[in-house]
C-alpha cells in the first residue's frame, strides 16, 4: 500500500502505511493501478480553457451544462456542477446533464464539485449536490474533483461517512502541511497550481515538499497567466528532483487517480 501521512504532536510529518483493509483513522485510501509510464507530457490535471492544441501539453478540461457544445470534441474532462453556480430551485434540472454524460469516455472524473463557505447557496444545499456527484462517481467508478473554501472539516467528515471507493482530488490545494496531512490521511489527493511559487518559506511551499510522491498532481487552473511547464519546473525544484521525475511522477498519477480513464 502506498504511504499515508499522520501529524505528531509537534506537528511534524511523517510515513506510515496501512493494513490490509486500506483503511486509517476512518479514511480509506486508494487502491492503486498498474501503470507503464507513457510518453513524457505536460499533463494539466485542471482547466477550464479551450485546449490550445500544442502537442506537449494535456489537459483535463472542467465542463459544467453551459459548456455542453464543448464536450463532443473533449479529448478528455470532467463534468459537474461548480458550488459557485449552483442554483438552489432547479440545480436537479442541472444535474441530469451530469447524469446522462458521466459514461461518455471523454469524460475522466465527475466534478468539479464541492463546498464552498465564501460563495454559493447554503453549504446544505452544496453538501447535498455534492453528494449526488460522490454517487455517480461511485457508479461510474469514477475520480470526484473537488472545489474546497474553509470547509476542509466537513469535507473530510464526508469522506468518512460516505466511505466512497473512488479517489477524491482536491483541486487547486494552497494551504499549509496541516490540512494537507489530514485531506491525505482521509484518502484525498491533491492538485497544486499557482500558489505554487509562493516564498519557500510559505506553509504551502512546505505542503508540497513534503506530500507524498504518489497523491500530487499539477495544474493552471485555466489561468492564463501561469504556463504549465513553469508549474513542472517550480514543482521539481521544491521536491528537489529533475524536471524529467516530475513528468513521471505526475503521469503515472494521473493514471492511477483516474483509474486508467484518460479520454479518448
Amino acid at each position: 500500500m502506498p504511504p499515508v501521512w499522520v501529524a505528531d504532536s509537534s506537528v511534524e510529518l511523517s510515513c506510515l502505511y496501512t493494513d490490509a483493509t486500506g483503511i486509517f483513522s476512518g479514511g480509506i485510501v486508494f487502491w492503486w493501478h498498474r501503470f507503464s509510464p507513457p510518453e513524457s507530457v505536460f499533463y494539466d490535471f485542471h482547466t477550464h480553457l479551450p485546449l490550445t492544441g500544442d502537442p506537449e501539453v494535456r489537459s483535463m478540461v472542467a465542463l459544467d451544462p453551459k459548456d455542453r457544445d464543448r464536450l463532443s470534441e473533449a479529448g478528455y474532462c470532467c463534468i459537474g456542477l461548480h458550488p459557485w453556480f449552483l442554483s438552489a430551485d432547479n440545480w436537479e434540472e442541472t444535474f441530469v446533464w451530469v447524469e446522462k454524460n458521466a459514461a461518455l469516455p471523454q469524460v475522466s472524473a465527475i466534478g468539479e464539485t464541492g463546498l464552498d463557505r465564501l460563495r454559493g447557496p447554503a453549504l446544505e444545499i452544496q453538501r447535498t449536490v455534492f453528494e449526488r456527484h460522490v454517487r455517480l462517481a461511485e457508479e461510474m467508478d469514477k475520480a470526484v474533483i473537488v472545489h474546497c473554501v474553509r470547509a476542509f472539516d466537513e469535507l473530510t467528515g464526508l469522506r468518512r461517512s460516505l466511505r466512497p471507493r473512488m479517489p477524491w482530488i482536491v483541486h487547486g490545494f494552497a494551504k499549509g502541511p496541516e490540512i494537507a496531512c489530514v485531506l491525505v490521511a482521509a484518502g484525498c489527493a491533491l492538485s497544486f497550481g499557482k500558489a505554487l511559487f509562493s516564498p519557500d518559506d510559505r506553509p504551502i511551499v512546505r505542503a508540497f515538499r513534503e506530500i507524498p510522491d504518489d497523491r500530487f498532481l499539477l495544474e493552471t487552473d485555466g489561468d492564463p497567466t501561469v504556463d504549465i511547464r513553469a508549474v513542472y519546473g517550480r514543482a521539481a525544484e521544491i521536491k528537489g528532483r529533475p524536471l524529467e521525475w516530475v513528468l513521471e511522477q505526475v503521469s503515472r498519477n494521473m493514471y492511477e487517480v483516474l483509474g486508467g480513464k484518460m479520454g479518448r
